[in-house]
């Protein structure tokens, strides 16, 4: 059943899968910013600096070198081809693994090409994040793990201590490596006599702890004071913040934003099966539980490695963390946590094609015959490439630089911009600091404010700004506090743009106008007429247009991108329609639904607008959609009560509506609402 290659051979072998796959996931990398957090990697290494926690100190390291060594068009390419430089790496890693696990370097190419063509990892190869040196950093440790598990007597220790030192590597790069934990103490447990003899362990705890030395990093970056560093870690305790993910939220969705019982933490598991399903395919899933079987069957050590590894990094972890699954941008932040997870499941899914073809040796003992059997699984990763390129391919994604521009656009230079929310902050802060659009602007994180450290970088880098003492004050304080303390002391000097609104005094309001909403005192809040004027000249400033979209296949974070200009659009069409500019609203409600067809919001301006024109049949029209799609849609409801009631003249369905909006009410919120 073997077929193995000499270390050596192997080795030239494993680097001719990187520069491969190398080749392959060049194909599809990104030259624009993509979204959540990936413009804060990449402004990272722009300007060296530090960051979202906990810091990333390594991978800063190496951003910062490699995108000085490649060649691209734009940063945010050099940046982004970096992953896939990672990610062809941890394939040939795979590849090298697996062909030492299974010694059969057919199955190990075949099971590490799966991995490869999982639109996740595919995916993940053509943007900038932290995840895939996270998969190179584990890799490296199982690898040496495992040479010094099967070695003889496991008395050669120096691939244990390589091994610890990377997985010290790797937790102290991303905190979520610690979840292997558990399957590195059982190896740990099962080889007692050997580890915990006082001299070994504590030289092992070294050898882990030393891979928190990149950290040394943040301490010299911080001082150079760039725009990008989070926590400043000046200080042991700003260096405490950062690590400890103190101002960043912690690996549990907090309960404000779900709910924390059991029934909703199992939708979770629910989650994790279909996310695998629809990238391993069922037979993948098939695959990985023979793997699983025969590991139980024939290595029980390894069984119970892998399958801890596999249950704490998947399952445990989404049970544990219970991201919210309401919005495709929630989903793409729950879905990238799963990329270790990945790597698992693929050396289990290497062991069930070896068991497949060990069935098959037993029936046709010919080792020509294992040689064809183990060629037949490589048309597996064959269908999976030719079906998810267009799903993982970003070389035509230009949503990033555009969304960054046209936040920028929609505010008059020099003004200060309350930036929020990951994707529109970071596309935005490229656009701003590599591509220089914006002018004389000055672009706050507005979330941030709340924090001293955030805020005496503000001062630094804005200090023609006047600030109030709070904001000067060395404790935290709240946002609307923050916020308020500079917008009055800087109102007069400069306009003023948010990207969400935030609770203000009553004599001043927010006015839509393109991708942000301006600040106005309620005594000079300009005529209708002004305002439409202001819209369709930021509007019409726009980049974006809807084609941008065509083609591209909807990941959740691209997916996310459309709902932010769709919440645009249709922002601008209920200011106007707040200004009695029914038939000037139409058409922001129509480019809403030009691309993203089921935005309900949009959809219900579009029914309003159409109501208040005495357009009934069209009113309904909109309005009907709405509540076909979703009848808890209370607004709706109310609408159409209206469109029966006073347009076309049918009292009684109009109060059947009424009702039935005022009973979604009681239902929702628990009591009437008068």
């Amino acid at each position: 059943m073997q077929i193995s290659l000499p270390q050596k051979v192997l080795l030239l072998v494993s680097l001719f899968v990187f520069v491969i796959f190398l080749g392959i996931f060049r194909l599809g990398v990104a030259s624009s910013v993509f979204g959540a957090d990936s413009g804060d990697i990449i402004l990272s290494y722009f300007f060296a600096g530090v960051p979202h926690p906990p810091g990333y100190p390594l991978n800063t390291m190496l951003g910062v070198i490699l995108t000085k060594i490649i060649p691209g068009a734009t940063f945010a390419f050099k940046a982004n081809f970096i992953s896939a430089v990672y990610s062809a790496f941890s394939i040939s890693l795979v590849f090298y693994l697996l062909s030492r696990v299974t010694r059969n370097v057919v199955i190990a190419l075949a099971a590490s090409s799966v991995l490869a063509f999982t639109p996740l990892f595919w995916l993940y190869a053509h943007f900038a994040e932290v995840f895939q040196l996270s998969s190179v950093l584990v890799l490296v440790s199982v690898i040496f793990l495992f040479e010094w598990w099967v070695s003889s007597g496991k008395m050669r220790l120096q691939p244990l201590f390589i091994a610890t030192f990377f997985f010290g590597l790797g937790a102290f790069h991303h905190h979520t490596i610690i979840l292997l934990g558990p399957a590195y103490l059982y190896l740990a447990v099962k080889a007692k006599k050997i580890i915990f003899k006082k001299d070994r362990f504590f030289k092992l705890a070294a050898a882990f702890l030393a891979g928190a030395l990149p950290y040394l990093y943040v301490f010299w970056a911080a001082r150079r004071h760039t725009p990008v560093n989070w926590d400043d870690p000046t200080t042991v305790g700003n260096f405490w913040r950062l690590i400890t993910r103190a101002d960043y939220g912690s690996f549990s969705a907090t309960s404000d934003l779900v709910g924390i019982t059991l029934a909703e933490r199992v939708k979770q598991i629910v989650w994790y099966f279909l996310v695998i399903r629809a990238d391993f395919t069922a037979f993948g899933l098939v695959l990985i539980l023979a793997g699983l079987i025969y590991l139980f069957l024939k290595k029980r050590d390894w069984f119970w490695f892998f399958a801890l590894a596999v249950t704490f990094t998947g399952p445990f972890f989404l049970f544990y963390a219970s991201f919210p699954l309401v919005e495709p941008f929630l989903q793409g932040i729950s879905e990238r946590f799963l990329l270790i997870n990945y790597l698992v499941l693929t050396i289990l899914l290497a062991f069930g094609m070896l068991a497949a073809v060990g069935t098959a040796y037993r029936l046709f003992p010919r080792k020509v015959f294992v040689l064809f059997c183990s060629g037949l699984f490589l048309l597996f990763p064959l269908v999976l490439g030719l079906t998810n390129f267009p799903r993982a391919d970003l070389s035509r994604f230009a949503a990033g630089k555009t969304l960054g521009a046209d936040v920028l656009l929609s505010a008059t230079p020099p003004g200060i911009i309350f930036l929020q929310g990951d994707t529109v902050t970071f596309t935005s802060q490229y656009s701003f600091y590599v591509d220089k659009l914006g002018g004389d602007s000055k672009i706050l994180m507005t979330g941030r404010l709340v924090y001293p450290s955030y805020r005496q970088q503000v001062m630094r880098e804005y200090p023609d700004l006047l600030f109030d003492d709070n904001f000067k004050s060395d404790k935290v304080i709240g946002l609307a506090q923050a916020v308020m303390g500079l917008v009055d002391k800087n109102f007069e000097k400069y306009p003023i743009y948010i990207v969400e609104i935030v609770p203000l005094p009553d004599d001043k309001v927010w006015v839509q106008e393109g991708a942000l909403l301006r600040l106005y005192k309620k005594d000079d809040l300009p005529d209708a007429s002004v305002i439409q004027k202001n819209i369709d000249e930021k509007v019409g400033g726009f980049i974006f247009r809807p084609g941008i979209f065509d083609g591209l296949y909807a990941s959740f974070f691209a997916d996310h991108f459309k709902n932010i200009y769709a919440r645009i659009f249709t922002r601008n069409g209920f200011e106007l329609l707040s200004r009695n500019r029914a038939g000037s609203a139409i058409p922001y409600f129509r480019k809403t639904l030009e691309f993203e067809s089921d935005y309900l919001d949009a959809r219900l301006g579009l029914g309003i607008a159409y109501l208040t024109l005495g357009d009934c049949q069209k009113a309904e029209q909109n309005l009907g959609q709405i509540t076909a799609l979703d009848a808890n849609y209370i607004q709706a409801w109310d609408a159409l009560s209206k469109v029966y009631g006073d347009c076309l003249g049918d009292k009684a369905r109009g109060e059947e509506f009424s009702r039935k909006a005022q009973d979604l009410r009681e239902r929702q919120f628990g009591v009437p609402i008068e």
